[in-house]
């Protein structure tokens, strides 16, 4: 199971919102899970947000893994190419966009990949370790500085709770009675480039209203997500959560047990995690990759 990478007090994520303008690495041609995928995201987030001190760290761990620099690289070309058309800055040494100007070990990778092509593990494992993390450090920044030439659209989203197709299940995480927003479909957002600009839709949805990424270091906040609501009526297990001036976030079946009742009718409230979890296998994953939101949320208990 990969856990969250601990670089500072604080951890880069940008699964949720539009900061990032194009596909994360870890969702690049075949998705990669867990530790790699931790850390090849957190990378890019942490060069978005301009965190020097996250970077350097990130890239130390990124660096002695062949197969996520290989990675990072075709990302890298195939962004910059097919959207851009920076392939001869990118091989061969001259600054490209916003005077980013490739290194050695990220030219030598480039040559496969520039053109769509597959870095090979075995090109990257020829890389002395030193040039593997420049070569990293070089995609990173290409793509953050593109991004800036990329604005989203910035057009609002507007969402039903059907459309949403959400389903939730009880559940304790941290001692904490919770609810797991369970995600069969995960809705995305994509350009005329054919590039994903919002890689779930329902995490930028719940971090406008107030959602906070989950850190497995600091867990939850005591203080309760201002205007959400959430309501349970038994007998039948129907549960209602509300938005913030968005209406319901969701209407519909969640069975319960009596120990779960009773936490939250000690605590008065719940906390809801949403993320990629298509169904209750994936929830551990993803918590400890880092890529989930919570909210905490007054929960009322009606028995008829």
């Amino acid at each position: 199971m990969g856990k969250l990478v601990a670089t500072a007090d604080h951890v880069h994520d940008h699964s949720g919102d539009r900061v990032r303008q194009f596909v994360a690495p870890s969702h690049f041609r075949n998705p990669d899970f867990g530790t790699r995928a931790a850390v090849m995201d957190q990378l890019y987030d942490a060069t978005l947000d301009g965190c020097q001190e996250c970077r350097s760290v990130l890239l130390d761990r990124v660096a002695p893994d062949v197969r996520a620099v290989g990675k990072l690289v075709e990302w890298a070309c195939l962004i910059a190419s097919e959207t851009y058309g920076l392939p001869a800055a990118l091989r061969d040494g001259g600054e490209a966009e916003g005077g980013v100007r490739t290194s050695a070990g990220f030219r030598k990778l480039a040559r496969s990949g520039v053109d769509g092509g597959t870095v090979s593990v075995a090109s990257s494992a020829e890389c002395s370790m030193q040039e593997r993390r420049e070569a990293a450090d070089t995609a990173v920044e290409l793509v953050a500085v593109l991004s800036a030439d990329h604005p989203s659209s910035q057009e609002p989203f507007e969402l039903a709770p059907g459309e949403m197709q959400l389903g939730a299940l009880c559940g304790h995480f941290a001692e904490q009675a919770v609810i797991f927003m369970l995600q069969p479909m995960t809705m995305q957002v994509g350009t005329a480039q054919g590039n994903v600009e919002v890689e779930d839709v329902v995490e930028l949805l719940v971090r406008k209203a107030g959602g906070k990424p989950l850190s497995t270091t600091t867990l939850f906040a005591p203080g309760r997500t201002a205007g959400w609501r959430a309501q349970l009526r038994l007998p039948g297990d129907i549960l209602r959560v509300s938005m913030p001036d968005k209406g319901c976030f969701y209407d519909g079946t969640m069975p319960t047990t009596a120990a779960w009742r009773r936490a939250v009718a000690a605590a008065g409230d719940v906390v809801i995690i949403t993320g990629p979890m298509a169904d209750p296998t994936c929830v551990d994953d993803a918590i400890w990759g880092g890529r989930t939101t919570y909210v905490r949320v007054p929960l009322a208990l009606h028995v008829s």
